[in-house]
C-alpha cells in the first residue's frame, strides 16, 4: 500500500516512520535546523487545548484509540469530550473496581465470568459496541452519562458563580418540575439518553450523587468543586480594606472557609477584596501573628450599661454581635463578651436557639444525602 507524503511516495511502514513526529530526524526539510526548532515551539504554544490523548476517561469507559489526537473543547479534557475521547467498555460490566459500593460489594467476575446485571428495565439504552453491535449500556456508563444532566444545568444557571453552589442545584436542578411534572433537570440529559425514558434517566441522577461522586463535576472532581476556580487570577487582597462593619479580610476566615455568608452584597465585597484570604482560608493555611496588640473595639458599647446579670437593653447594638454569640467571629476581650451578654441576654438566647436549630438541621441533611448516595450506589 502506498502513501503520498508531499511530492514524494512512500510505501509500507517507511511511509509512517516518516510521517511520524518522532522521527524528525529522517524526515528530509529545505528549513534550516533552528528555524524548524522555533516553528516546533511556536506550535506548542500556539496548541491551548489537550488532546484526547490526555483525557481521563470515567468509570465505565476508555480511550478511544481512534481519537488520540482529537483536540478537546476546551482548554482541559472533561465530561463535553468523553464522546469523543472515550467509549463504553462494554467488557468490565456492571461492577468494575470503579463503580464498587460499601454496601453492596459485589465481584466484577465471578468463576472468570463478567458478572452482568440480568434485568434491565423497559427503555434501557443500547450503544454501539467496538464491532458497531449495540449492546446495552452498562450500569457505571449510565450513572456517568446521567450525571451530565446536573452539569449541564449547574453551568446553566451559574451556579458556581452564585455563591451557594448547592443551594442553586438544589432549586434548579433537584427533583421535578412542579407544573410540568418533568425532572428539572431534563432538558440537559445527553443525545446518547435520548430515546431512554425521561424517569428511567431520572433514578440515575441525584444531587447527593452530584455532589459526592468523585467525578461529579466531570472533570476529575465533585459537583460544585469549580467554586474557587477564579482564585486562580487572584493578586493580592485590596490594601487596607474594611467592611461596613469595620472589619478586615482576615477577620472573615470562617465565612470563607466555609462558603457561608450573611447576604450577597458581602459575598460580592470578599470576592472583590480578599481574594489571598478566601485563598488561605479555603486551604486553611493563613498565616497567624503572635504579636500583640491593643485593638480598639469597633462598635460602640456606651449604649450597654449592665455589667452583670440579664437584661435586654433596647439601645445596646446587639445584632452586631450575633456572629460573636454564636461562636463565628472572636471576642476581642472577656470584657466585652460579659458587656454584650448582660445586655443582650434575650437576644443571645435567641441567637443561640438559631444556631442549635441550623446544627440539627445540617446534621438531618447530612444523614439524608448519606442514604441517597448509598441508595443510589445500590
Amino acid at each position: 500500500m502506498k502513501y503520498h507524503h508531499g511530492d514524494v511516495m512512500f510505501c509500507g511502514s517507511i511511509a509512517l516512520l516518516l510521517a511520524s513526529p518522532w522521527a524528525p530526524w529522517l524526515r528530509p526539510s529545505s528549513q534550516d535546523p533552528d528555524e524548524h526548532s522555533d516553528t516546533a515551539e511556536l506550535d506548542l504554544l500556539a496548541r491551548q487545548h489537550q488532546t484526547c490523548e490526555e483525557a481521563k476517561c470515567p468509570c465505565g469507559f476508555k480511550l478511544n484509540l481512534a481519537q488520540v489526537d482529537a483536540e478537546c473543547q476546551g482548554p482541559k479534557c472533561d465530561w463535553r469530550d468523553r464522546d469523543t475521547c472515550c467509549i463504553g467498555d462494554f467488557l468490565s460490566g456492571d461492577y468494575p473496581p470503579c463503580y464498587g459500593s460499601p454496601l453492596l460489594d459485589i465481584p466484577q467476575f465471578i468463576d472468570e465470568a463478567l458478572v452482568v446485571a440480568t434485568r434491565r428495565p423497559q427503555g434501557w439504552p443500547e450503544l454501539p459496541n467496538a464491532q458497531g453491535i449495540p449492546t446495552p449500556i452498562t450500569s457505571p456508563m449510565m450513572r456517568e452519562m446521567a450525571m451530565d444532566a446536573y452539569r449541564g444545568c449547574t453551568e446553566a444557571f451559574a451556579c458556581e458563580e452564585a455563591g451557594e453552589c448547592r443551594s442553586c442545584v438544589a432549586k434548579h436542578c433537584k427533583g421535578l418540575n412542579s407544573t410540568t411534572r418533568r425532572p428539572k433537570a431534563a432538558p440537559w440529559y445527553p443525545k446518547a439518553l435520548s430515546k431512554a425514558p425521561e424517569m428511567l434517566v431520572f433514578q440515575y441522577t441525584c444531587d447527593a450523587c452530584f455532589l459526592t461522586d468523585a467525578n461529579g463535576r466531570g472533570d476529575g472532581r465533585q459537583g460544585c468543586g469549580g467554586v474557587n476556580d477564579w482564585l486562580a487570577s487572584c493578586e493580592g487582597d485590596t490594601p487596607n480594606w474594611r467592611s461596613n462593619q469595620g472589619k478586615t479580610c482576615m477577620d472573615y476566615q470562617w465565612q470563607l472557609s466555609t462558603q457561608h455568608f450573611r447576604n450577597d452584597s458581602l459575598r460580592l465585597d470578599l470576592k472583590a477584596n480578599c481574594c489571598k484570604t478566601w485563598t488561605c482560608s479555603v486551604q486553611r493555611n493563613c498565616p497567624t501573628t503572635t504579636t500583640t496588640t491593643t485593638t480598639l473595639p469597633l462598635v460602640d458599647l456606651s449604649l450597654c450599661p449592665e455589667h452583670d446579670g440579664c437584661h435586654e437593653t433596647r439601645l445596646c447594638p446587639c445584632h452586631m454581635f450575633a456572629g460573636h454569640i454564636m461562636g463565628y467571629d472572636p471576642w476581642s476581650s472577656g470584657s466585652e463578651e460579659r458587656t454584650v451578654r448582660a445586655n443582650c441576654c434575650e437576644s443571645a438566647k435567641l441567637y443561640e436557639r438559631v444556631l442549635a436549630e441550623t446544627r440539627a438541621r445540617q446534621s438531618r441533611s447530612s444523614q439524608v444525602s448519606s442514604v441517597q448516595v448509598a441508595n443510589a450506589s445500590v
